[in-house]
């Protein structure tokens, strides 16, 4: 039997306040009427990519898009496809789109050559977010196929003059020449246009894999560019040449607002991105709120990779003024690494200084923009990348019973609303007006309605372990998730409160098996894990540090179903115990633990506890707690406090031992 320690459970878990089988959903599209009008587009995708990293296949649109408010688009402009000839041909094409009412956007590439065929559609759909600036600009990306993408919009005006760019902004750049990694380069400048087609000089700083992999400084100088009346234009960087960081004509757009712009070179595989630069010192709360991202990847090999990495992630980040992120990504690579598709949700703290240009504690350098409604993210020699940012609308609830639309978390590490839900795992709403009163379930089995109060999941009653007018904690379903036999289908889950008889508005995530989260000791799903000693089940914090060979217990949730299976609400049994379907792997500071036990803690709902053995460390005092299920989840926002060894770790099998472990923040931030 596993002791649950109750009390101590009940003072850590206070976060807790603060599918397919049942009613399958298909894609909220309430928003579709938020892309309406003109939109400049930018899509680079490589496909066909071997164990190596090689890759196959590029291709590239730039051009206009045309959308319709209701679901339909067309698109006008170029397409460059790597393997039929070296020059892009003029292409009209149609394609669909669906925005769910939190801005959530699926919709189809522009390359008439993927597969949009029902059967395939959400393998090889694009996913990402609308965002407010712009307004309503976009990002998105394909990460459930073998198809590795950004796609990038804004929307422009009619009777544009060259007196529409103007001003200063601050630009990043990726491009893979000729679909070849051997030729992958970056950059970052800035840019100072006249309002007259002139660009004061300036210079680039980047790297480039064939001009030795380090960072390299290139002048600018005589650039011009041109905005013709419906928005678009171009600007000329000179005659294009690998022996420049950046060169050739790139075409490109101002959105409406004046805040970014993007572009690419029609005939071959990259993307620029600028953003207005900062008019005002920049702090904290310059970088605050809920932001959508998409990013494009690649690492070429070196001494300690099997090949080449290309990869795209979309996703979205909750940044707090106090200097803290949560993020998730969903994200895809091929190559001598390659993983699939797979969800990755961490932490971050930080200090925004005036000039908006600031490293996270993870090591990725932000560079912020548009009055901070705008991020850029640059990679550095060895690791290739461009991961934009863009700032989500706010919504608020003045009367009613009112959902926030990005107000879906899980309940332990609060990873932002793009991050998926899973079977039995306790999840936290936001919003007003979402009940009468406060209070907590007083037993088990959870019941599903309190003070009048429902949360409806794909029109379910889920089990309530509290409700209060602003913040609601329950259990999902477990017959909320994927499709088993098509685990490759995204499948969509919707939530609405129902506070005595009066609903609110239906808010929609993404459902998965898993989508493991921490709880934390400071309740806010960061800094120490709320872990106990086995031995003595005290807390395991700074003062009272876990040792090397100790038993520790660690408790989460959205580990997703178990054997035996547990009733909806009902409390987990200690005998016998219901172990996780999933294997679940423990990392300590980069070494793997072994569990004895992974599965829902006894006389609980929701939550899960997983006993680990603290393996040797390299380090002492806070080091990181990552937990790891092969399905496709890794999440590390949670910290354990250990008493390390200066000794090599001995016995103790690497990050690599778990099969296709993720070494993702190794990988992705080399």
């Amino acid at each position: 039997m596993l002791p649950s320690h109750r009390t101590i459970l009940l003072g850590l878990l206070t976060v807790a306040s603060g599918a397919w089988t049942v009613g399958a959903q298909t894609f909220d599209s309430s928003g579709n009427s938020v892309l309406n009008g003109a939109y400049f587009v930018r899509e680079v995708m490589f496909t066909q990519v071997d164990t190596n990293g090689n890759i196959g296949q590029g291709q590239s649109a730039v051009g206009t898009v045309t959308f319709d408010g209701k679901g339909n688009y067309t698109f006008n402009g170029q397409v460059m496809v790597s393997t039929v000839g070296s020059t892009a041909s003029t292409t009209s094409v149609t394609g669909t789109y669906k925005v769910a009412a939190n801005h959530y956007l699926q919709m189809t590439s522009i390359f008439p050559n993927i597969d949009t065929s029902p059967a395939t559609a959400a393998i090889n759909a694009e996913y990402g977010g609308v965002a407010a600036v712009g307004p309503s600009a976009f990002v998105a990306s394909a990460t459930e196929g073998q198809n590795y993408d950004i796609f990038v919009g804004i929307p422009i005006s009619a009777n544009a003059t060259n007196s529409s760019l103007s001003g200063s902004y601050t630009a990043a750049y990726l491009g893979l020449p000729k679909a070849d990694f051997n030729s992958v380069r970056q950059g970052a400048l800035t840019l100072d246009a006249d309002g007259k087609g002139n660009f004061a000089a300036t210079s680039v700083t980047g790297s480039a894999v064939n001009l030795g992999d380090t960072t390299l400084t290139q002048p600018l100088s005589g650039l011009t560019y041109s905005i013709n009346a419906n928005g678009t234009g171009s600007i000329d960087f000179g005659a294009a040449s690998l022996n420049q960081l950046l060169s050739g004509t790139q075409q490109l757009a101002v959105s409406a607002d004046g805040n970014l712009i993007i572009g690419g070179s029609p005939n071959d595989f990259d993307l620029f991105i600028a953003m207005r630069s900062l008019t005002a010192p920049a702090s904290n709360a310059t970088y605050q709120g809920v932001y959508y991202l998409a990013a494009m990847f690649d690492q070429p090999p070196d001494s300690s990779s099997a090949g080449n990495y290309i990869g795209c992630w979309y996703g979205s980040t909750a940044a707090t003024p106090e200097g803290m992120s949560v993020t998730h990504w969903r994200w895809n690579d091929a190559g001598g690494g390659y993983f699939g598709a797979q969800d990755d949700t961490f932490a971050e703290s930080y200090t925004v200084p005036a000039s908006g240009v600031f490293m996270s504690s993870e090591g990725d350098q932000f560079t912020l923009g548009a009055n901070g409604q705008v991020a850029l993210l640059l990679g550095g020699p060895g690791f290739y990348e461009l991961v934009l940012e863009l700032q989500a609308p706010t919504w608020s609830g003045t009367t009613g019973v009112f959902l926030q639309p990005l107000g879906i978390v899980n309940a332990a590490n609060f990873a932002p609303f793009t991050n998926p839900i899973a079977p039995l795992e306790m999840v936290s709403l936001f919003g007003s007006g979402m009940a009468t009163g406060t209070l907590q379930a007083s037993s088990y089995p959870l019941p599903t309605d309190l003070l009048g109060t429902q949360v409806l999941i794909n029109g379910t009653p889920a089990p309530l372990v509290y409700v209060s007018p602003t913040n609601i904690a329950v259990v999902v379903p477990a017959a909320i998730h994927p499709d088993p036999g098509f685990p490759d289908d995204a499948p969509w889950a919707t939530f609405q409160v129902v506070n005595n008889n009066t609903p609110s508005n239906s808010a929609m995530v993404r459902a998965n098996f898993v989508s493991p989260g921490v709880f934390t000791a400071l309740a806010n799903g960061t800094g120490d894990a709320a872990m106990l000693h086995a031995a003595d089940y005290s807390l395991v914090n700074a003062s009272n540090p876990a040792v090397a060979g100790e038993t520790v217990l660690i408790y989460l949730t959205g580990l997703g179903l178990v054997k035996p299976a547990v009733p909806d609400g009902a409390a987990a049994p200690s005998d016998p115990l219901s172990n996780a379907e999933s294997p679940v792997y423990v990392i300590i500071d980069n070494q793997l633990a072994t569990t004895s036990f992974v599965g829902l803690a006894p006389d609980f709902a929701g939550l899960y506890q997983v006993n680990a053995v603290v393996p040797k460390t390299p380090d002492s005092g806070d080091v990181s707690l990552e937990i790891y299920v092969p399905s496709g989840a890794l999440a590390y926002p949670a910290t354990i406090s250990v008493a390390g060894s200066s000794s090599s770790p001995s016995g103790v099998s690497s990050l690599t031992a778990p099969p296709h472990a993720p070494a993702a923040r190794t990988i992705l931030h080399k």
